[in-house]
C-alpha cells in the first residue's frame, strides 16, 4: 500500500490532502488557534464525524499525544526516546513503534515486526509539508496516516509561508537503524 500526504498550509492551520494507492481518500485539518494542538482525519471532505482526532498533551521537552478512534477508542501516543526519535503507541495488545532514522524517514513496527515506512519531502516549494508512506497491505491505513500527522506536528506551522522548504532531516543516534531490504507485504 502507497500512502501520499500533501500538507497545504492555510492562515490559521493546515489541510492535508491524502491519497491511498494515488486515489483521494481522506482528508485532515489542523487548527492552531487553541493552546493545544489538534488534528482530525475525515474519510472525506463531506464528512463531518472525524475518523481520528489526535489531541496533543502538555508534556516538558516530549511528545504525547491522545488518539481518538471515530468510536471513542482512546490510544495514548507517547515518547520513548526524545534523543534518539522514538515513539510508542499502544492499541489493545498491539504495541507499535515508530522509529525516527538519519535523514527524513521513520519506520513502523507492531509487535516487534516492520509493517511501515515513510520519508518527509526534503524540499517543498509554495505548498507544505509531503510523506511518502509505504505499509504492509493489511495495515491499518488510517492509523499510520495518524501517526504520520502527530510526527508532523512539531515541525510544521501553518503561520509559515515559505515560498521554498528545505528539510535536512536527523542527524542524531537512532533508536534503530533504518532497514533497506524491508518491502510492503
Amino acid at each position: 500500500m502507497e500512502i501520499d500526504i500533501n500538507q497545504q498550509k492555510l492562515a490559521l492551520g493546515a489541510r492535508y490532502h491524502i491519497f491511498i494507492n494515488k486515489q483521494p481518500t481522506h482528508v485532515a485539518s489542523q487548527h492552531l488557534l487553541q493552546t493545544r494542538r489538534q488534528v482530525q482525519l475525515f474519510a472525506s471532505k463531506a464528512d463531518t464525524r472525524p475518523r481520528w482526532s489526535l489531541h496533543q498533551q502538555l508534556t516538558w521537552f516530549s511528545l504525547r499525544y491522545q488518539l481518538t478512534r471515530w468510536d471513542r477508542n482512546v490510544l495514548d501516543f507517547r515518547t520513548e526516546s526524545v534523543w534518539k526519535s522514538h515513539y510508542r503507541c499502544r492499541y489493545g495488545a498491539d504495541v507499535y513503534d515508530i522509529y525516527g532514522h538519519r535523514g527524513t524517514k521513520h519506520s513502523v513496527y507492531k509487535n516487534e515486526r516492520q509493517i511501515a515506512w515513510w520519508q518527509q519531502a526534503r524540499v517543498t516549494w509554495f505548498e507544505g509539508d509531503n510523506y511518502k508512506l509505504w505499509a504492509d497491505e493489511d495495515s491499518d491505513a488510517e492509523l499510520l496516516i495518524a501517526f504520520c500527522l502527530v510526527l508532523d506536528e512539531p515541525t510544521s506551522s501553518g503561520e509559515d509561508q515559505n515560498t521554498l522548504t528545505l528539510n535536512l532531516g536527523a542527524i542524531g543516534p537512532q533508536a534503530r537503524v533504518f532497514d533497506q531490504t524491508w518491502q510492503p507485504k
